[in-house]
């Protein structure tokens, strides 16, 4: 090409600052090199503006190939939406056919409704398709024309409109055109059978539109005290954030305690199609819980759950020797009334109270070293006495109707009394449990010194369930073992430590009417709940109001238990179920 300026002259040089191609002598004159001109090769600036479009090419090139895998897959859309319309007007017919002609009025609003369904979603792939096939046309075009010039042009052609071709591929490349389907192929009718017998009142299902999105589902999660059963919320919801079906295969749910331990929960369905998780926090602290629908996430999780310690609900006495005060309580025990009966060791007395801590009454045990006491079916108190190796039992009221002794004994502690009078006593230093009628007569006796099955090293405590079965707990030993109405030995559970289900020095022993064991765990400053297996259900921790050497425990028919806080002078109560 010929300098316009300069006849004759072949243009070899292009000038960036201001656009101009440039023969030799214009680079000499008017566009000498300097703060206003910079002349550079042409073919080097040819080179450089061919390597640029070639990549704005390659781009272009393949945001067409993304577009077109786009375009059909739309299509394909839809083409499935239909079969799917078609699938989700059987499953209706289908159902329909079952029921009467009282149901043909739901039937035609659920068919309309998959029809608009049907036709919205028709609509809006018609238009995105219809969208993506005139971008499509526009891709082409600027590429046909920049391959064009590529193709067909010289250097001295293609370097003046590079800035067109570049601008026309640049505003291709710069449209925001949703290359993904603007919505889902997915029609389906949920059945809802029971309508079958409760017609006038059921729904027949409902038309859902769109498959169960996680990020929109939701866990709504209440206040969690740490023994108590607690029940979180999951609403299953569409990507429209609608009412959707899932199944509980679907639903994946893990609870991490702080000490690492997994919690088990349950899953159930409710009848407005949320599911319920129920489970009881074990211990208190921040526990995680990671929810899940078909592997992903739901909107939020994990979840971060503070978990309350399950403090006192009730609290009575401090020390002191007036009524209604303690100098180290040590055994307590319930009565069908719901009394609360206290052994006042050091103060050599027995106080009763009411449910909720009212001072009733008191009378004295003729000794400072009273320890364990237990109710009889008839009412009456039945109280050890550990310095003269003695068991005493007191009317409710106090008078003193039998004092017996057994030759055996050594320092008797725990004391447990079943329905038809029968007596256990846990005897510390003679290692044994001692099974006594009520007239005081020695029956049997359980265990001998040892850290065998069926050994004892100082059981403190003892219990009985409604089996007749004696539950024992040793203090040294660290463990808990269950033995039949014969003595003979059935299972233990426990070992020294203090993770959950361990121990360190257990004391106070109970079974409740459903058979849990209830555990004080007396060095570690809580109570711990027990399947009658041995499953750890749930911790008593008092954080706010710790324990402090606790002894004794007795268990509510009303899901409580009332727990001697020995070296606190009172007796707690909690609410543990």
């Amino acid at each position: 090409m010929l300098c316009t300026i300069h006849k004759g002259q072949v243009v070899t040089s292009y000038c960036t600052t201001c656009g101009t191609l440039l023969c030799l002598r214009c680079t000499q004159f008017d566009h000498r090199p300097g703060p206003d001109h910079d002349p550079s090769e042409l073919t080097k600036i040819a080179k450089g503006h061919r390597t640029s479009l070639r990549e704005l090419l390659g781009r272009v090139r393949d945001l067409r190939s993304e577009t077109t895998r786009a375009s059909d897959k739309v299509k394909l859309q839809r083409e499935t939406l239909g079969l799917e319309k078609e699938r989700a007007e059987e499953d209706i017919k289908d159902f329909f056919d079952e029921l009467t002609a009282l149901l043909e009025v739901k039937k035609t609003g659920l068919l309309n409704e998959v029809r608009r369904v049907n036709a919205d979603k028709m609509a809006t792939l018609t238009d995105q398709s219809r969208e993506l096939d005139d971008f499509l046309t526009d891709i082409e075009s600027g590429e046909k024309f920049c391959e064009q010039a590529l193709s067909h042009r010289s250097d001295a052609e293609l370097v003046p409109q590079q800035k067109q071709i570049q601008r026309s591929l640049a505003h291709i490349l710069s449209q925001k055109v949703d290359l993904s389907p603007k919505t889902n192929t997915m029609i389906m009718y949920r059945a809802d059978k029971t309508c079958l017998q409760t017609l006038q009142d059921v729904d027949a299902g409902f038309i859902q539109s769109a498959p169960c999105s996680p990020s929109h589902s939701t866990l709504s999660i209440q206040d969690v005290t740490e023994g108590s059963f607690t029940t979180i919320q999951l609403k299953p919801r569409d990507e429209q954030s609608q009412k959707c079906h899932i199944d509980s295969e679907n639903i994946e749910i893990e609870i991490k305690e702080p000490t690492g331990g997994i919690q088990e929960a349950s899953i159930e369905p409710k009848s407005d199609g949320t599911w319920g998780i129920k489970w009881r926090p074990r211990v208190a602290g921040e526990h995680c819980v990671v929810a899940s629908i078909d592997g992903y996430p739901i909107e939020g999780s994990p979840y971060v759950i503070s978990v309350k310690s399950n403090n006192p609900v009730l609290q009575f006495g401090k020390r002191g020797a007036r009524r209604g005060r303690f100098k180290e309580p040590i055994g307590i025990a319930v009565d069908k009334l719901g009394q609360v009966v206290v052994a006042d060791s050091t103060n050599a007395r027995i106080q009763i109270f009411d449910p909720y801590g009212k001072f009733l009454r008191a009378f004295p045990t003729l000794s400072s070293h009273a320890t364990g006491v237990g109710v009889s079916s008839l009412g009456d108190i039945v109280v050890v006495e550990w310095e003269q190796n003695t068991v005493m039992i007191f009317s409710a009221e106090g008078k003193l109707l039998q004092r017996f002794r057994c030759e055996q004994f050594r320092q008797p502690y725990g004391v447990a009394v079943r329905q038809d009078g029968w007596i256990a006593v846990a005897d510390a230093k003679a290692h044994r449990v001692f099974v006594l009628a009520p007239d005081g007569t020695l029956v049997r006796t359980v265990g001998e010194r040892g850290t065998g099955d069926g050994q004892f090293e100082q059981p403190y405590f003892v219990a009985t369930n409604q089996n007749d079965d004696i539950v024992v707990a040793e203090m040294s030993n660290h463990r808990i073992q269950v033995f039949d109405f014969f003595g003979n030995f059935k299972r233990k559970f426990g070992s020294y430590g203090h993770k959950l289900g361990q121990f360190s020095c257990p004391a106070g022993v109970a079974v409740d009417r459903d058979g849990h064991i209830i555990v004080v765990d007396t060095d570690n400053l809580r109570v711990q709940v027990f399947r009658d297996d041995g499953k750890v259900l749930s911790v008593v921790s008092s954080a706010e109001r710790r324990l402090n050497i606790p002894h004794g425990v007795a268990a509510t028919e009303d899901g409580y238990i009332f727990v001697a806080d020995t070296y606190n002078h009172c007796v707690k109560k909690y609410q543990y179920m």
